[in-house]
């Protein structure tokens, strides 16, 4: 692991969320890994940690952790790419290493890397951890993809009845989930799970919903995929909120803490890269 020093004000740019109900002004932030290629920004804190990973000039993806502009560098032992997408107010984090045959789920505190994920998983994701340590994740079989949250005793499996996949993306301090799933041959849908129930959460009138998101007070962060073009969505106490990067495309958020910033990434057209992104709201 490294850390890394940057200022990550490089860009201060206003744009306005779509609302019928109000337009509240967002300010966005974009930046880049420094020495980085591409950049994704996937979780964030309660407490303002950020995580995400970049890729590098061979494409190999390593990720980070950062702090009030400090980075570091997250690479479990001997993988060839690392992922992390998740992390809590305690620093630790979530994600996923990859090898030449499987993905393996882990999470990382203090230099120290944890496996994670039910048993019986051919390759297994974990997306995010919350300030109890609770964890949302997936889980790929021989036969079935299926959700999975972890309590810290024990593993749940989160599978939509007669869905063709599930899993789980966040998850927050009351265990509520954030759910992706689809139907065979049918959109992909996202859902609020509680532990026993499901709630429908897609974006009102789009057909290819992700909630990759969520936090304590239940605002959810979306992407949905009209044609050939993503777009970024967030629920704000009840109502749904759709938004632009200015200077970017594509934007995806993937993580909403509860201090009305939210986090995710987009092509930025002069530079030819993703970029990650904070917005406070």
């Amino acid at each position: 692991m490294k850390s890394v020093t940057m200022s990550i004000g490089v860009a201060l740019v206003c744009a306005s969320l779509a609302s019928a109900a109000s337009k509240p002004d967002v300010v966005f932030h974009l930046f880049q890994y420094p020495g980085g290629y591409n950049t994704y920004l996937q979780g964030v804190s309660n407490n303002n940690i950020g995580a995400g990973y970049y890729t590098d000039g061979s494409n190999v993806a390593h990720g980070f952790i950062v702090l009030d502009d400090v980075f570091e560098q997250i690479d479990y032992p001997n993988a060839q790419d690392t992922f992390l997408y998740g992390v809590n107010s305690s620093g630790t984090a979530v994600g996923w290493y990859a090898t030449a045959t499987a993905v393996f789920a882990f999470s990382y505190s203090n230099g120290t890397f944890t496996p994670v994920g039910p048993p019986g998983c051919v390759n297994s994701y974990a997306y995010g951890i919350n300030d109890l340590g609770e964890m949302a994740g997936e889980c790929q079989t021989a036969t079935a993809i299926q959700g999975w949250t972890f309590d810290g005793t024990s593993y749940q499996t989160v599978m939509v009845s007669g869905s063709y996949f599930s899993y789980a993306t966040g998850i927050n301090m009351s265990g509520v989930a954030t759910v992706i799933w689809a139907y065979p041959n049918g959109n992909v849908q996202s859902s609020l799970y509680n532990g026993t129930s499901f709630t429908t959460i897609d974006l009102p009138g789009e057909g290819l919903t992700y909630a990759w998101g969520l936090n304590d007070a239940g605002d959810v962060v979306f992407n949905w995929d009209h044609g050939t073009q993503d777009y970024g969505a967030v629920l704000l106490n009840g109502t749904y909120k759709t938004f632009e990067v200015p200077n970017c495309v594509n934007p995806i958020a993937y993580g909403i803490n509860d201090r009305n910033v939210v986090v995710g990434a987009c092509f930025e057209h002069s530079a030819g890269k993703e970029f990650g992104f904070y917005a406070t709201h």
